[in-house]
């Protein structure tokens, strides 16, 4: 049996259009290249749609049983360590934020996630050697 798989990736959202507009471009940009067999989908932290919890929603009922969830995050914070696990519904060790109230307008929908759907939930870019690549095209002219 072949397992249905979809990837998610996961943007913060602004009030500022840019930043739905730069994961519309990433979207594209995946499903250009085919990955997941096209499969891909975006969902926003706030301010936008769709919402984690839209997307969510929408992947589980066009019948996908594995999720691959990426942050386009440069680097972990609250949103990857607690906010966004919290809406995936995923058990984290993350004490350090415990009594974390977030100040942002997340989108606190909780949706029901199947037993027979499985999340995986990976980190964020990080310092990854082709970032640093990236970064130093973009002052190379100045160096």
């Amino acid at each position: 049996m072949i397992i249905k798989k979809a990837l998610l990736l996961i943007g913060h959202g602004s009030k500022l259009p840019y930043s739905k507009e730069f994961m519309i471009n990433i979207l594209k940009k995946f499903k250009e290249r085919n990955i997941f067999s096209g499969n891909v989908f975006i969902g926003l932290m706030e301010f936008n749609h769709p919402t984690i919890p839209e997307s969510l929603k929408e992947i589980i009922n066009l019948g996908f049983k594995k999720i691959v969830v990426l942050p386009v995050f440069l680097a972990h914070g609250t949103h990857t360590k607690k906010d966004i696990p919290r809406i995936l519904q995923l058990k984290t060790n993350n004490i350090e934020n415990e009594n974390h109230h977030s100040h942002h307008h997340i989108h606190n929908e909780i949706i029901n996630i199947p037993n027979d759907v499985e999340i995986i939930y990976e980190d964020p870019i990080g310092s990854h050697d082709k970032i640093i690549d990236i970064l130093i095209e973009k002052i190379n002219a100045y160096i």
